[in-house]
């Protein structure tokens, strides 16, 4: 049996090297003109800018790439959609919808804490259009994007009452006890330094848990403004690119994908791509030792050492593989 499936993406261009496949963003360009850059929009015209809003390396000794983003009036848009390499100035990230990313499931923090160029004196926007940066006279310059719990395994006390409407993404209000709430929503206006919770009871009880949120899709960006943007070196690895995953990359940006890449769990597709099944697959993930005994603790499930990949295989409940392995394959899941 043989499958040969497309991955689709708004990438437009794969140039296989070795193991290595580069990503040529949707402009053509992979680096900067300048080798040295600004951190920010601050002081550059309005449009695509190159920038690097943290000059330097992260703990890992990893380096702070160079970014891509949309200027407008000195402000810079956050669009993941426009170059995905922002997600490297976040505390953590990752997609809880096909539109809508937060922190991991262990990452519980606010908007201030989760983008990780964030100052005293740093203003937020919020662009619903992920191109131009809307004032609120409520919130001033704090304003941010946040999203309701339930998106996380969290409860919002709304559940059912008036919840956004998914295919157009319009959320509403409604009122309980008196008073008014939005109902679910992956996009809630609210102030930068909006508390995140962190205990579980107050998670799986019908409180107002929030976690920080930013689209995706080329909608519900957030702009960020600091004091004063610094000028940087650019960083040194223009040429960006990704690793291929759990598998080797065969010819012409295709991913051979064998049995053993399901023997310890979900096959998770990370990026666009060629995927070519190469043999018969039998769908035993982290099975017991013994047969006879299908049941015994652990079967079937992620282990917690593999909770970067799977998350909820900890004691929280909380995660899309709480319940164990759910799905053989997924896209960017």
């Amino acid at each position: 049996m043989k499958i040969f499936n497309k991955i689709s993406s708004y990438f437009v261009n794969i140039l296989l090297i070795s193991n290595i496949i580069t990503i040529y963003n949707i402009n053509g360009d992979l680096t900067p003109s300048s080798s040295q850059l600004y951190t920010a929009c601050n002081n550059l015209d309005d449009g695509v800018q190159w920038i690097r809003p943290i000059g330097g390396n992260k703990e890992n000794g990893e380096e702070y790439p160079n970014i891509q983003v949309q200027c407008v009036d000195g402000w810079t848009i956050l669009n993941y959609n426009l170059d995905s390499y922002i997600s490297q100035y976040f505390s953590s990230f990752t997609s809880w919808t096909e539109f809508v990313a937060s922190s991991e499931l262990d990452d519980r923090v606010g908007w201030t804490d989760w983008f990780i160029p964030t100052t005293e004196t740093t203003k937020f926007r919020v662009s619903a259009d992920c191109q131009t940066c809307a004032s609120n006279e409520n919130l001033e310059d704090y304003s941010t994007y946040f999203m309701t719990g339930n998106y996380i395994g969290c409860l919002w006390v709304t559940k059912g009452m008036c919840d956004m409407e998914t295919s157009t993404l319009e959320c509403f209000e409604c009122s309980t006890g008196g008073t008014t709430y939005s109902g679910l929503c992956s996009h809630m206006e609210l102030s930068a330094d909006t508390a995140v919770y962190v205990d579980h009871d107050l998670c799986t009880t019908n409180n107002y848990n929030v976690v920080p949120a930013l689209g995706t899709n080329g909608q519900y960006c957030v702009c960020y403004q600091p004091e004063e943007a610094a000028i940087v070196d650019a960083g040194q690895s223009f040429e960006r690119a990704i690793s291929v995953g759990e598998s080797e990359a065969a010819f012409e940006g295709t991913v051979e994908v064998y049995s053993y890449d399901f023997s310890q769990g979900t096959y998770r597709i990370t990026r666009s791509g060629y995927y070519k099944l190469m043999e018969d697959v039998e769908f035993n993930m982290n099975a017991p030792d013994n047969y006879d005994e299908p049941n015994v603790e652990g079967a079937w499930y992620p282990t917690i050492d593999q909770s970067d990949k799977y998350e909820g295989c900890d004691d929280s409940f909380v995660g899309a593989y709480s319940m164990g392995f759910f799905c053989r394959i997924c896209n960017r899941s």
